[in-house]
Protein backbone atom coordinates (compact mmCIF):
# COMPACT_ATOMS: atom_id res chain seq x y z
CA UNK A 1 0.00 0.00 0.00
CA UNK A 2 2.79 2.50 1.28
CA UNK A 3 4.49 1.80 -2.46
CA UNK A 4 1.33 2.56 -4.09
CA UNK A 5 1.26 6.11 -2.26
CA UNK A 6 4.60 6.52 -3.05
CA UNK A 7 4.56 5.42 -6.62
CA UNK A 8 1.58 8.11 -7.02
CA UNK A 9 3.11 11.55 -5.73
CA UNK A 10 6.06 10.42 -7.54
CA UNK A 11 3.78 9.91 -10.97
CA UNK A 12 2.04 13.55 -10.23
CA UNK A 13 5.43 14.94 -10.23
CA UNK A 14 6.39 14.13 -13.61
CA UNK A 15 3.08 13.74 -15.12
CA UNK A 16 3.76 15.86 -18.37
CA UNK A 17 6.92 13.92 -19.23
CA UNK A 18 4.48 10.58 -19.06
CA UNK A 19 2.18 11.96 -20.86
CA UNK A 20 4.63 13.44 -23.59
CA UNK A 21 6.20 9.83 -24.23
CA UNK A 22 2.83 8.06 -23.46
CA UNK A 23 3.06 6.11 -20.22
CA UNK A 24 0.08 5.25 -18.44
CA UNK A 25 1.81 6.15 -14.73
CA UNK A 26 -1.05 5.99 -12.02
CA UNK A 27 -1.22 9.63 -11.76
CA UNK A 28 -2.35 9.89 -15.10
CA UNK A 29 -4.51 6.49 -14.63
CA UNK A 30 -6.06 8.35 -11.39
CA UNK A 31 -6.56 11.67 -14.09
CA UNK A 32 -8.81 13.85 -11.34
CA UNK A 33 -9.24 11.16 -8.78
CA UNK A 34 -5.34 10.92 -8.05
CA UNK A 35 -5.46 13.36 -4.92
CA UNK A 36 -8.54 11.73 -3.59
CA UNK A 37 -7.40 8.20 -4.49
CA UNK A 38 -4.10 8.94 -2.14
CA UNK A 39 -5.70 10.29 0.62
CA UNK A 40 -8.20 6.86 0.77
CA UNK A 41 -4.85 4.74 1.17
CA UNK A 42 -3.25 7.00 3.32
CA UNK A 43 -6.11 6.46 5.33
CA UNK A 44 -6.60 2.73 4.94
CA UNK A 45 -2.72 2.32 5.61
CA UNK A 46 -3.17 4.46 9.31
CA UNK A 47 -6.01 1.98 9.65
CA UNK A 48 -4.52 -1.09 8.89
CA UNK A 49 -1.08 0.09 11.07
CA UNK A 50 -3.90 0.64 13.66
CA UNK A 51 -5.45 -2.55 13.85
CA UNK A 52 -2.21 -3.92 14.05
CA UNK A 53 -1.14 -1.92 16.71
CA UNK A 54 -4.23 -3.11 18.47
CA UNK A 55 -3.34 -6.71 17.90
CA UNK A 56 0.16 -6.51 19.74
CA UNK A 57 -1.16 -4.49 22.18
CA UNK A 58 0.57 -1.68 21.34
CA UNK A 59 0.13 1.50 23.42
CA UNK A 60 0.45 5.32 23.86
CA UNK A 61 3.57 5.88 21.91
CA UNK A 62 2.27 3.54 19.06
CA UNK A 63 -0.93 5.98 19.02
CA UNK A 64 0.45 9.21 19.33
CA UNK A 65 3.06 8.02 15.94
CA UNK A 66 0.29 7.11 13.77
CA UNK A 67 -1.27 10.45 14.72
CA UNK A 68 1.93 12.04 13.79
CA UNK A 69 1.76 9.88 10.64
CA UNK A 70 -1.74 11.33 10.07
CA UNK A 71 -0.09 15.27 10.23
CA UNK A 72 2.56 13.95 8.03
CA UNK A 73 -0.26 12.71 5.53
CA UNK A 74 -2.45 16.03 6.23
CA UNK A 75 0.56 18.03 5.26
CA UNK A 76 1.36 15.93 1.98
CA UNK A 77 -2.15 16.73 0.70
CA UNK A 78 -1.29 20.21 1.21
CA UNK A 79 1.44 19.98 -0.78
CA UNK A 80 -0.05 18.42 -3.63
CA UNK A 81 -3.29 20.27 -4.10
CA UNK A 82 -2.64 22.46 -6.55
CA UNK A 83 -1.04 19.71 -8.50
CA UNK A 84 2.38 21.45 -8.78
CA UNK A 85 5.45 19.09 -9.62
CA UNK A 86 7.86 20.98 -7.19
CA UNK A 87 4.81 21.18 -4.32
CA UNK A 88 4.32 16.51 -5.24
CA UNK A 89 7.98 16.18 -4.75
CA UNK A 90 7.97 17.91 -1.65
CA UNK A 91 5.09 15.70 -0.55
CA UNK A 92 6.88 12.13 -2.22
CA UNK A 93 10.27 13.04 -0.01
CA UNK A 94 8.43 14.06 3.48
CA UNK A 95 7.39 10.17 3.13
CA UNK A 96 9.84 9.36 5.33
CA UNK A 97 9.03 11.57 8.08
CA UNK A 98 6.07 9.12 8.11
CA UNK A 99 7.97 6.15 8.14
CA UNK A 100 9.89 7.61 10.99
CA UNK A 101 7.57 8.55 12.77
CA UNK A 102 5.51 4.94 13.14
CA UNK A 103 9.33 3.49 13.28
CA UNK A 104 9.76 4.94 16.67
CA UNK A 105 6.31 4.35 17.76
CA UNK A 106 7.19 1.04 17.26
CA UNK A 107 10.75 0.90 18.82
CA UNK A 108 9.79 3.09 21.97
CA UNK A 109 6.87 0.38 22.49
CA UNK A 110 9.16 -2.49 22.67
CA UNK A 111 11.92 -0.29 24.93
CA UNK A 112 9.21 0.82 27.37
CA UNK A 113 6.96 -2.29 27.41
CA UNK A 114 5.97 -3.39 30.50
CA UNK A 115 5.78 -7.54 31.09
Amino acid sequence: MWVIIYDTLYAMVDRDDDLKIGVNSSAIVFADLDRFIIGVLQLTMLAALWLMGESLHFGAAYRAALIASAFFFLYQQWLIRARDPDGCLRAFLNNHYVGLSIFIGILLEYVYRRP
